[in-house]
């Protein structure tokens, strides 16, 4: 049987536009140029054949533009999210970097460098609002000047590394024997200052008294040295029975550590004791 001419170009047009559907635009076009080729020679229609071929190549080539334009477009956009994250990456280190830098910078506004304790211009602002409450909530708060003893001889016979050594120990012991309400500050060179909130001076005299005995245990050690048994001596205003501002409190702590160190030192005494033994009581 001869073989229907019409069925194998309709088979031809039927295997081009399934590779079409497929995305195999160069066999569907291979297969379309065959099969008007063979419908030219059939029909005589070369001037429509013609027009159809090129009609099918532009449509064939569009495609293919419009495909490589999305898979560009695609890696593009990958591209840009890849560079997004980096860029976003890089921009939560610097801005942690810039957190920590702050905290150093806030630290050392608030914080003496060598115990890590606040420091004198902290504690002077904070008192304002530490005052106020205490006035509100009529409850006491005591206020201490401890200072070294014999600490420019311990600095001369053993340097200043070692004496600093001491004074971070020292810091360490006032924290330990401190409450977590009590604020401890260094005041300047060996001297440091406590603010004891809701508690009357004889409370923090026995509190004080345990630190300086716990302190006088403590070997110190630096450089290869060694040392046992420094001692330090306090004196303690309260708030509001002996003054009523900060300064004021200050001012008779001292006074009281100056009696402490005229007796010999390690000694804790307060300024309501000196007005007891001075009134006769």
């Amino acid at each position: 049987m001869t073989p229907d001419p019409l069925y194998e170009l309709n088979l031809m047009l039927l295997a081009a536009n399934l590779h079409a559907s497929i995305g195999d635009f160069q066999q569907a076009y291979r297969l379309q140029s065959v099969y008007l080729g063979l419908l030219k020679e059939r029909q005589g229609l070369g001037t429509r054949i013609l027009g159809l071929s090129l009609q099918i190549k532009h449509e064939v080539e569009e495609t293919n533009c419009e495909r490589n334009i999305a898979l560009r477009d695609r890696d593009e956009v990958k591209a840009a999210n890849q560079q997004l994250s980096e860029v976003n990456a890089l921009l939560q280190s610097r801005l942690s970097e810039i957190e920590g830098l702050k905290k150093q910078l806030r630290d050392q506004a608030i914080k003496d460098g060598l115990t890590g304790l606040i420091n004198r211009p902290y504690l002077e602002e904070a008192m304002f609002g530490i005052m106020r409450l205490a006035h509100r909530q009529k409850k006491p708060l005591s206020i201490a000047i401890v200072d070294m003893d014999d600490f420019r001889e311990l600095n001369d016979q053993y340097g200043h590394s070692f004496a600093d050594a001491i004074l971070v120990t020292l810091s360490e012991q006032l924290t330990k024997g401190s409450r977590e309400s009590d604020m401890i500050a260094r005041y300047g060179g060996e001297e440091f200052c406590l603010v004891f909130t809701d508690m009357e001076p004889e409370m923090a005299q026995l509190q004080l008294n345990e630190i300086l005995e716990n302190f006088r245990m403590v070997a110190l050690s630096s450089a290869g040295m060694t040392m046992q048994g420094a001692t330090f001596s306090a004196g303690i205003a309260c708030f509001p029975q002996d003054a009523t501002t900060f300064d004021q409190l200050i001012t008779l702590a001292d006074s009281a550590l100056s009696v402490a160190k005229e007796k010999g030192g390690a000694l804790v005494i307060s300024y309501a004791s000196l007005v007891a033994v001075s009134a006769g009581f």
